[in-house]
């Protein structure tokens, strides 16, 4: 049977506006089903909404990605020890767990994205774990803050900014595929989280949304003019909000030497589909 796919989010409804049975009618058309809802003091209700997604089946996604391999598309390995697969304009094939995939020497898996994404998990399992995170001046935090520099292609490095944060872990998210349904988790712009993968596992990753920079542009805020002494940071909580950051612990140093692309195509091709054939039965 064909996995079937979902897509949820929250949505606030103001129980007062007289446009809110517009707004539900709009919903219903584009195929949002309310599940659940919470009454909120504010004057309002928080919407619980699901609707199936169009997200690829298993079978989609092998064929597509012989199609990618025939047509010449190339993965490359993230730093952080996971394979990428460009699928669409939007869309990536991530493969992770597999003992055989090259990482960087330095544990840094901290991150956050200037772009919101939706992640499917269709093999496996993986734990997200979302951090919040405090500037701390002077220095004195147990992280410092990198921000990548190109260097070709889709490799970047990354460069220190003299900032140091600490950090406070939320509680994980445990994502499987035991079950008829889809597991997946959204990402917005700006969140750090890491993902941890306890074997071969792989997700189909939907970039959406407002980036960053189309977020701060729409509020009228001036990305040029960032204050070089970090005093904005408070306020949107980036150095330069066109670049993502990496939390590397203080004391170690990022492995610039490590790079995207410096590995063995057939390797890599090999582990994709040994992930997607094996350990999806």
């Amino acid at each position: 049977m064909k996995r079937r796919f979902y897509e949820e989010k929250w949505l606030p409804l103001s129980i007062a506006s007289e446009g809110r049975v517009k707004a539900l009618n709009k919903l219903a058309t584009e195929g949002w089903h309310v599940v659940n809802f919470v009454p909120h003091e504010n004057g309002f209700l928080y919407l619980s909404l699901q609707r199936e997604s169009n997200m690829t089946s298993l079978a989609d996604t092998l064929q597509a990605v012989y199609r990618q391999r025939d047509h010449g598309i190339k993965p490359r390995v993230h730093g952080n020890g996971f394979i990428q697969l460009d699928m669409a304009r939007d869309v990536r094939l991530h493969v992770w767990g597999d003992p055989r995939i090259p990482r960087q020497k330095t544990f840094c898996q901290i991150h956050d994205h200037i772009f919101s994404f939706d992640s499917e998990l269709i093999v496996g399992q993986l734990i997200n774990i979302w951090y919040d995170t405090e500037l701390v001046i002077g220095g004195h935090g147990a992280y410092k803050i990198y921000e990548p520099f190109p260097r070709g292609g889709q490799d970047t490095g990354l460069k220190d900014t003299g900032h140091t944060v600490d950090i406070f872990q939320k509680p994980p998210v445990l994502l499987r595929t035991m079950h008829p349904f889809a597991d997946h988790y959204h990402m917005k712009w700006g969140e750090f989280h890491e993902t941890i993968a306890s074997g071969p596992a792989a997700t189909i990753m939907h970039k959406n949304g407002p980036s960053q920079l189309e977020t701060y542009t729409s509020l009228g805020i001036d990305l040029n003019n960032i204050n070089p002494d970090g005093s904005d940071y408070h306020l949107m909580d980036a150095l330069d909000t066109r670049k993502p950051r990496v939390l590397v612990p203080v004391g170690q140093e990022p492995d610039n030497e490590f790079r995207r692309d410096m590995f063995d195509d057939r390797l890599l091709w090999t582990i994709i589909f040994d992930t997607l054939w094996e350990y999806s039965r």
